[in-house]
């Protein structure tokens, strides 16, 4: 019988631009992650969008070309914060500092990218297991 889980894996990535630095992420989003992350993303598309004219619409439409790219800049910022759970990075004092959404907004944008771009990537041990009893399992089929 399949169970529903509450433990999620996890992996500690090392980051390019500091190799002592590391993060330790989820492997793969959750629904309630997916959830969040839509919801910040249509949040902002929903304010570009606009009034009720069609000249308003127009002119929303025009601002929101610009606005792609913060659409996409919160899109990273949401999953980054729902995903990292723990890192190493500490302040000019030597005191830990939490994983939040100010501090994620520290990061270089190198690591940040990085981050954002691991996220997903492996499968699972449980997948790999899964993928050698039946090939046919495999997410790249």
């Amino acid at each position: 019988m399949p169970v529903l889980k509450t433990q999620r894996e996890t992996k500690k990535i090392i980051l390019p631009n500091d190799k002592e630095a590391w993060v330790k992420v989820y492997v793969s989003q959750n629904y309630g992650d997916t959830k969040a992350i839509q919801k910040a993303a249509l949040s902002k598309m929903k304010l570009a969008q606009g009034g009720s004219s069609d000249a308003e619409k127009e002119k929303a439409m025009e601002k929101s070309k610009n606005s792609i790219e913060a659409d996409l800049s919160t899109l990273i910022s949401v999953t980054l914060n729902r995903m990292i759970l723990a890192w190493n990075f500490t302040d000019e004092n030597k005191n830990d500092l939490p994983v939040t959404a100010e501090n994620i907004d520290l990061l270089e944008s190198v690591d940040a990218m990085f981050i954002f771009g691991e996220i997903g990537e492996d499968e699972t041990e449980e997948e790999k297991e899964d993928i050698k009893k039946d090939p046919s399992v495999s997410s790249e089929s």
